[in-house]
């Protein structure tokens, strides 16, 4: 039986879900993942053909989030998820409605993850991290110190974050949902040599009086 590239990412990462305790949906039926994952569930959406990959719900809170997974063996897969705003902008526009067990459910944040979300980061190369509570900004660690923000971010998917904010901020920004990357806590305590596996996380955006940024790390 051999998977393709996206297969595997997704079997990777809903695992990994799984075994945080995360309740798991997949998109689709696949008679692959009937071998690897018996007795998964699927969600559906109603309204438009377009679907992310994966609705997890976060035992937490009890919140239901979409992630949009990328093989980022090859750095262009992520340029193209940035179709997370798509998915994101037909939610609160309600042209998309999302349903478990035929219940509709309400979506609080829209995701993009990869085979590396588990170690904290999204790309594959990441040519070092930031240190949030060595930053020059006294904002910036002020966050850190307080759990806004990670402590640490890799390079290069700290500039993807923020780049696909500012974009979603001037097209799409909505109170309903946040928009932001599935990681890891791991990112609470980096070693520069080595990457290390975490629990998952949520590094999103989200209006409360205004909007914040939101670091919540899924423990159970």
């Amino acid at each position: 039986m051999e998977l393709k590239p996206e297969e595997k990412v997704e079997i990777k990462v809903g695992v990994w879900l799984m075994q945080n305790h995360c309740e798991v949906y997949f998109n689709r039926n696949n008679k692959k993942f009937d071998i690897l994952i018996p007795n998964y569930k699927i969600f559906k959406v109603v309204g438009t053909m377009k679907r992310p990959d994966l609705v997890f719900k976060n035992p937490n809170n009890g919140e239901y989030i979409v992630i949009e997974l990328k093989d980022a063996e090859k750095t262009i897969n992520l340029r193209k998820g940035g179709k997370i705003t798509d998915y994101y902008a037909d939610y609160v526009n309600d042209k998309a409605k999302y349903f478990i067990e035929e219940k509709q459910i309400e979506i609080k944040h829209f995701l993009i993850g990869t085979q590396f979300s588990p170690e904290g980061h999204l790309f594959k190369d990441e040519n070092g991290f930031k240190n949030s509570l060595a930053s020059e900004k006294p904002g910036k660690v002020f966050a850190a110190e307080h759990n806004i923000i990670p402590k640490f971010e890799y390079n290069r998917t700290h500039d993807l974050i923020r780049q696909l904010w500012q974009d979603w901020n001037i097209k799409t920004k909505n109170i309903k949902s946040g928009v932001g990357i599935l990681v890891s806590d791991s990112l609470n305590e980096l070693n520069e040599n080595e990457f290390r596996e975490g629990k998952p996380a949520i590094l999103s955006q989200i209006y409360t009086r205004r909007w914040n940024q939101y670091w919540n790390k899924i423990r159970w």
